[in-house]
């Protein structure tokens, strides 16, 4: 992963090995969504925490930050919501399995949640 940060006047390059699907920043942090789990770094490159997910959850496939909050969808229909506002991230809620709730539901193409971690919108594609 290359990371630019950008000022007013200059660009600087952050490199370290990682393999980044989706990434989004709070505060002094990168939340890094991997194939397998989410990478909490530095904007140096150091390792603060890693977000990992049971094999029953599935890989994670999608990432999104409001607020205080982080939202992890799963290739086998979980969504996950850390709290990233104190030192470690927290989980802060689980779904239950979408593929028992949704009729038909393939995976999860997108998902967001809202400023306070009151609420989670997804949208889904079907098989």
């Amino acid at each position: 992963t290359e990371i630019y940060t950008l000022s007013l006047h200059d660009a600087l390059p952050i490199s370290f090995k990682d393999k980044c699907v989706s990434l989004c920043l709070f505060e002094q942090s990168l939340y890094i969504l991997e194939t397998e789990h989410v990478q909490i770094r530095t904007f140096q490159g150091t390792l603060k925490q890693t977000l990992t997910f049971l094999s029953a959850e599935g890989s994670p496939i999608s990432l999104t930050h409001a607020g205080e909050y982080i939202t992890v969808a799963t290739t086998l229909g979980y969504i996950k919501l850390w709290h990233i506002g104190q030192r470690e991230a927290k989980v802060h809620a689980t779904s239950p399995n979408l593929t028992d709730k949704l009729e038909d539901f393939g995976e999860v193409i997108l998902v967001r949640n809202s400023h306070d971690g009151s609420k989670v919108a997804f949208t889904v594609a079907q098989v």
